[in-house]
């Protein structure tokens, strides 16, 4: 058995690509559910608790304490793009904890042209997906979860649709204050290609482990987590670099070979704290060193790659905000809000 694990690893790794974007279709799967992933980078499943846009990011960490619990959000993005995301989440007991959410974005109104550019008239396309999650507590510090996303995509009389899969493992230890989980998120197939008779294309797979711990008596929660694991080189191939990327190192025509790799390194890895106060109100700080790679401007400065966000926790509310630095005068602003119903319900009782 041994030696086939081995013999996976080093197929992984030989087959490392030197530039990932455009590779995979449904990339809105990879946008942040909620403000506060948003305000940690863009990966936040290090953390479970009581925030159920967490647990539809990491359906291990569903529980009970989700029980009747709605989330929902929207995001300002690029342009005339919006997204958002609305769930809701049950638990049985003693069989499992449920979530049902749906993801969307809206790009709002395009111009159809031909192609010498003259307008032939407008298109609204739109891409969603239905969302359905499972949760159990295997054992008192071990969760397993998964989530089975429905897909569709809709870009003038293109059409496309899917299937993925979420699978997570968390371990949490709560008088440690200490958290662990692995996420191995958007395992699919694309049903029917935009274009009959083309291939069809990947999804946006990815295989994350994060990590998070309170020191005690302090308000900090620091987190770490890393993605793309799958692969050695996440950097985008710049055509006026030359490049040989190998599964021992790299050959390249750069100027300081020991930054190059530490560059390659660093882009795995989203680093974040979250400071409460009182249990009340949260503070948030995130730098994600492969957005800062990708939108920073050459000799400019910027806050490219870094990322922060407030909320706000009072009894059956969460608000949350979240801001995102891509580059130079483009920010992304995200919204959310829970609403914990049981606890109305039981109040009320």
């Amino acid at each position: 058995m041994k030696q086939y694990i081995t013999i996976f690893i080093l197929l992984i790794c030989l087959s490392v690509n030197a530039q990932i974007g455009g590779e995979n279709t449904f990339e809105f799967l990879s946008l942040p559910k909620s403000a506060r992933i948003t305000a940690m980078g863009g990966s936040y499943m290090s953390n479970i608790d009581h925030d159920l846009s967490l647990a539809l990011q990491n359906p291990a960490g569903l529980s009970n304490r989700h029980h009747k619990m709605f989330t929902g959000g929207t995001n300002i993005f690029y342009g005339r793009t919006i997204y958002g995301h609305f769930g809701y989440a049950y638990d049985v007991k003693k069989i499992a904890t449920f979530s049902a959410s749906v993801q969307f974005v809206n790009y709002g109104k395009i111009s159809r042209t031909d192609e010498a550019g003259n307008i032939m008239g407008t298109f609204r396309p739109n891409e969603w997906a239905i969302q359905i999650g499972a949760s159990r507590q295997i054992a008192p510090k071990y969760h397993l979860g998964a989530n089975v996303k429905f897909i569709s995509s809709n870009i003038e009389q293109y059409r496309s649709g899917g299937v993925a899969l979420d699978m997570a493992a968390s371990y949490l230890d709560t008088a440690k204050n200490f958290c662990a989980t692995l996420l191995i998120k958007d395992i699919g197939v694309q049903f029917n290609p935009y274009v009959k008779g083309q291939k069809r294309e990947p999804l946006p797979f990815d295989i994350q482990l994060g990590f998070s711990y309170k020191p005690k008596f302090l308000p900090f929660r620091f987190s770490l987590i890393a993605h793309n694991l799958f692969r050695w080189n996440i950097r985008y191939d710049d055509p006026r670099v030359s490049q040989n990327t190998t599964v021992f190192g790299d050959s390249s025509e750069i100027k300081n070979p020991k930054r190059y790799i530490f560059d390659k390194i660093a882009r795995h890895f989203i680093i974040g704290t979250e400071i409460t106060i009182k249990k009340v109100v949260r503070i948030n700080f995130a730098y994600n060193h492969m957005h800062r790679g990708e939108h920073a401007f050459e000799n400019k400065k910027s806050l490219a790659g870094f990322s922060f966000g407030l909320g706000v926790h009072v009894k059956q509310f969460d608000v949350s905000y979240g801001i995102q630095v891509f580059a130079k005068g483009f920010t992304s602003h995200h919204f959310s809000l829970n609403i914990a119903f049981d606890k109305f319900i039981k109040k009320k009782s």
